[in-house]
């Protein structure tokens, strides 16, 4: 992610950090704070996929837009382009304004994508075939094998913003890992 953040424009201020615990202190203690967001791969399971079925089903369908709505959510329209959308969904939502870098390809699409709704968002970033190329080429350069259109995805990727938590809390402090990725853990 690091590779992909210097591409697209985020100063080298930031960086993406492995998290190898939630619960052990001495892990924890290793990660740079603050955090602005939590990125996470969960597998996909039943359990989980029932879990927010239910939690999600009375909740409206997204219809944010514009520099007043409380989360920028882009609508994952690209086949298996969680990489990407995991990525700007942590610049977009967690990041201070003068972490990315102004003129950069985050910051052209950021500044088109704010004020658009959900569906002229998703086909601003679709038509921009170069933030996809970049997150494709990065990803061939990592561990993990990619998957091809036709395979089907066994894991998810979850942002975690800071949201509603008061002035000294970041997205890894203690109420916004019960609210969030420990909550997830435990489904």
């Amino acid at each position: 992610m690091n590779e992909l953040a210097c591409f697209l424009g985020v100063t080298e201020e930031l960086a993406f950090h492995d998290v190898y615990s939630l619960y052990d202190d001495d892990a924890m203690a290793m990660v740079p704070r603050p955090v602005f967001a939590l990125l996470v791969t969960i597998p996909m399971m039943e359990a989980w996929k029932q879990h927010r079925d239910a939690e999600d089903g009375a909740v409206e369908w997204y219809k944010g837009v514009g520099r007043d709505e409380s989360v920028t959510w882009f609508q994952q329209t690209v086949i298996h382009g969680c990489r990407l959308i995991g990525f700007l969904h942590c610049v977009a939502n967690g990041l201070p304004s003068e972490m990315v870098v102004p003129g950069s390809e985050l910051a052209n699409l950021l500044e088109k994508a704010i004020p658009p709704g959900i569906g002229e968002r998703a086909a601003l970033l679709n038509d921009t075939n170069s933030m996809h190329k970049a997150s494709e080429t990065v990803a061939q350069r990592g561990d993990t094998k990619d998957l091809y259109a036709g395979e089907e995805s066994i894991h998810l990727f979850v942002v975690l913003i800071k949201g509603s938590l008061e002035d000294d809390e970041d997205a890894f402090s203690e109420l916004a890992l019960e609210l969030g990725t420990r909550r997830l853990i435990d489904i």
